[in-house]
């Protein structure tokens, strides 16, 4: 990076690991031609933040990362192995290791995908095969998923030794007011309608967005303002992340049932653990239905 800018005295390598604002301790690195005044003024501006620093030297993924990410991957290893499942495997760490945490258990609250940026960074940069990443890591991550992905495949890799499938439940259940055709409802848009509820939803239960699996909405009518995936519309305009995808269903009247019951099995499946699922439907803003003409309609 130093190499890329007009003044490299002043680049100063840091490392920790996400959240940071729980992390007591902050490395330091200085490049090649890092001044020393710089590592002094990064020292300065961590420890006014209450952190603590040290220097090491600079090396792909410096102390911490380097040293917990290898750990991490090698209790994957493990669970994939079959040698004992996520629970055991952090509690064994935890009581034989006095850990704060278990591996498992650490890598998801740091994020799956920063350890495995670390493994890939340091195999490539050493080119040593003990930080090779472990089977689920390198198959996430040559297949781009995200981070919920990654969880998800630990999770399948602990359950698939013969345990029952997970039960879905209904955590919470709005719905806006019904309106009649043409009445106080005819200027609101489906979608907003949609949006509202789900806004109004996460509100309610407080439950975190980021950990929203996907969006499972039925609409019937499909046409005019609901013609564009207004599952996917809704969390949108719902403030939901833009990572977050949305499914639309139609099965005509039985469509939010559906979706529900698409949200259910998917849970059930392992596909994921966290889903919002409903319906819309505004039959007075839906499209005039034509007869189809015997000519095709002039343009212009």
């Amino acid at each position: 990076m130093a190499s890329w800018t007009a003044k490299p005295e002043r680049i100063v390598g840091f490392a920790t690991f996400y959240p940071l604002e729980d992390k007591k301790v902050i490395e330091l690195a200085a490049g090649i031609r890092t001044a020393e005044s710089a590592i002094q003024s990064a020292e300065q501006l961590f420890k006014s933040i209450g952190k603590e620093t040290f220097r090491v030297k600079d090396t792909p993924g410096l102390t911490f990362p380097r040293i917990l990410s290898l750990i991490i991957n090698e209790a994957a290893r493990s669970l994939e192995e079959g040698v004992a499942t996520a629970e055991e495997i952090d509690v064994a760490m935890q009581l034989g290791v006095n850990y704060p945490h278990g591996p498992l258990r650490w890598a998801d609250q740091i994020g799956l995908d920063e350890v495995l940026a670390v493994l890939e960074g340091l195999q490539r940069e050493t080119g040593d095969d003990r930080y090779r990443p472990d089977a689920p890591f390198k198959e996430i991550g040559h297949r781009g998923f995200s981070r919920r992905d990654l969880r998800q495949r630990f999770l399948f890799i602990q359950r698939r030794s013969g345990e029952t499938m997970k039960e879905a439940v209904i955590v919470e259940a709005l719905r806006t007011p019904m309106g009649r055709h043409g009445g106080i409802l005819k200027d609101v848009r489906t979608d907003d309608l949609g949006a509202y509820i789900i806004a109004k939803l996460i509100d309610k239960t407080g439950i975190d967005k980021e950990e929203i699996e996907d969006v499972y909405f039925g609409c019937t009518n499909q046409a005019g303002e609901d013609s564009r995936n207004i599952a996917r519309n809704a969390s949108l305009l719902a403030g939901l992340p833009y990572t977050i995808p949305g499914a639309t269903v139609n099965r005509l009247c039985g469509s939010g049932l559906e979706a529900i019951n698409q949200a259910g099995r998917a849970i059930q499946t392992d596909h994921g653990d966290l889903f919002v699922a409903g319906g819309v439907e505004s039959m007075t803003r839906g499209p005039w239905v034509m007869a189809k003409p015997s000519n095709a309609f002039q343009r212009g």
